[in-house]
């Protein structure tokens, strides 16, 4: 009773999605499930041919309402187990799938209510797109629990038109949510460049729950996706259905979790009115973020990374020569050098000098040697 992961890795990039993909396999090869990744109709007709009168199930992680519509439609004739892995809610009307979803109402709730025990009066909700589904339901269940008027900076997939407007905001602002981690990122950079003091000003909380939260100053304080957990529902559901055959699908809401970090460790914030910073266009704004362009190719690099890998990165940060990082590691210098080629090239760095700089904008050593230790255990 084999599954079937329709992933296509040249078009699925995001640490999101990488995360789930991770999740999931680690799960199946724990329960000595077999699975395969199938591209194509044709892929998983081979397959199934190999595997016929067992009960098998397809997981399909769609980026949007659309896209799962295209892979239902595309994969219609194949009588399988129809799984969604997806972050976006789903129409529950529709009973011929599974579904495994995050609570959107119990992250938001999780989120505002940190806040408010901060002491946060008006809460900001930062660069979410109306036009996105998972979007709309961040803004939904923003606009149902905060009690002022809403406080929303819309984007069109890109933080300008964000930006361009919470900078003609002319009310006090104690603290804003960010759809993402990434987003949160950028966000911290701008605040960086507005007010070097802002984090002893304003409190800032994100989603998703990075590595890099964890290891960049301020931490980010962000509420998990619960992606790990999301890995082992999906095999949860497989087993499920394949011994109880009066069941035809089942649903599983997964519960996220805060992790509280720097970035709202102040207490009653006073606020700030980002109109007093004055003008803030396009170009100064691009030209602000830039250093964030390549945070989700180092979270990826991240996830990927052995301890000895972390351990290079450290030695970088601190300044160590290649030959002082192989002797601590006990490993050959050509093995360190070779390693470090493989962070640039995955960086898109052009010099060690580059690779080095990017390394200490976003990574806290003692934050990361803490990881380490915490990862050797």
């Amino acid at each position: 009773m084999p599954i079937f992961l329709c992933y296509d890795p040249k078009k699925r990039t995001t640490p999101w999605t990488q995360e789930k993909y991770r999740s999931m396999t680690n799960e199946f090869a724990k329960r000595r499930i077999k699975y395969f990744s199938v591209s194509s109709p044709e892929e998983l007709e081979k397959h199934l041919e190999l595997y016929k009168g067992e009960s098998s199930s397809i997981v399909f992680f769609p980026a949007s309402e659309g896209e799962r519509k295209y892979l239902f439609t595309r994969y219609s004739k194949f009588d399988v187990n129809r799984i969604i892995f997806s972050h976006q809610d789903v129409d529950v009307a529709e009973t011929n799938f599974s579904y495994i979803m995050s609570d959107f109402y119990g992250d938001m709730n999780i989120a505002i209510s940190h806040l408010r025990e901060k002491g946060c009066r008006k809460i900001a909700l930062f660069n979410a797109n109306p036009y996105s589904y998972h979007d709309r339901m961040r803004i939904e269940t923003y606009k149902k629990l905060i009690d002022h008027e809403p406080l929303l900076f819309t984007t069109d997939n890109k933080i300008y038109p964000a930006a361009e407007q919470l900078m003609k905001c002319d009310e006090r602002i104690d603290a804003i949510l960010c759809v993402n981690d990434f987003v949160a990122f950028c966000l911290m950079l701008m605040l960086d460049a507005w007010d070097k003091n802002w984090h002893k000003k304003i409190l800032l909380l994100s989603f998703s729950n990075s590595i890099l939260s964890s290891l960049c100053t301020p931490s980010l304080t962000s509420i998990s996706y619960n992606y790990t957990d999301g890995g082992k529902e999906v095999a949860t559901i497989h087993r499920t259905l394949e011994k109880n055959k009066r069941m035809a699908y089942m649903h599983i809401l997964m519960k996220s979790q805060l992790a509280a970090r720097e970035t709202t460790d102040l207490e009653n914030p006073c606020g700030m009115v980002f109109s007093s910073f004055g003008e803030y266009n396009y170009d100064r704004i691009k030209s602000t973020i830039t250093p964030q362009s390549k945070c989700m190719l180092l979270e990826k690099l991240l996830a990927m990374s052995e301890d000895s890998d972390l351990a290079i990165m450290h030695g970088l940060i601190e300044g160590a020569t290649l030959a002082r990082i192989a002797e601590r590691l006990y490993l050959s210098r050509d093995t360190i050098k070779y390693r470090v080629r493989k962070f640039k090239e995955h960086l898109k760095c052009d010099s060690s000098k580059e690779l080095t700089d990017l390394l200490k904008k976003w990574i806290d050593p003692v934050k990361l040697e803490k990881m380490i230790i915490e990862k050797r255990g």
